[in-house]
């Protein structure tokens, strides 16, 4: 079973077009998080991790790792909206603990914007 349902996913190249579009983000030191309202019951996540950020093995573990990290902190979100988390390179030399702060930081002051 995945972590998310397909309704707490984005999946479409039009959704996170969408959230690219809105032009709303926050860059943190190894993260860089977009949001965009959306009209859904809930709020979905993308994530992207470039073939820059390393072999496919260190892709799937932050892939992992920041879909925890969302998993344990999308409560801060009030409203229902779409969220897509993009991977710098540096993120390779993060432990979890720092990835799991970064996320939470970020949710925060996408919190305190809206």
């Amino acid at each position: 079973m995945p972590t998310f349902p397909k309704n707490e996913r984005l999946r479409r190249t039009g959704d996170f077009s969408a959230v690219f579009r809105e032009k709303k983000h926050i860059d943190g030191k190894n993260i860089s998080l977009f949001v965009r309202k959306n009209r859904q019951s809930e709020s979905r996540i993308g994530i992207v991790v470039s073939k820059r950020v390393g072999n496919a093995v260190q892709r799937n573990r932050i892939k992992r790792q920041l879909r925890e990290s969302y998993r344990i902190h999308k409560y801060i979100l009030e409203e229902n909206m779409d969220v897509v988390l993009i991977a710098k390179p540096s993120i390779i030399k993060a432990g979890n603990r720092n990835i799991n702060t970064e996320v939470l930081n970020l949710l925060q002051c996408i919190h305190q914007k809206m």
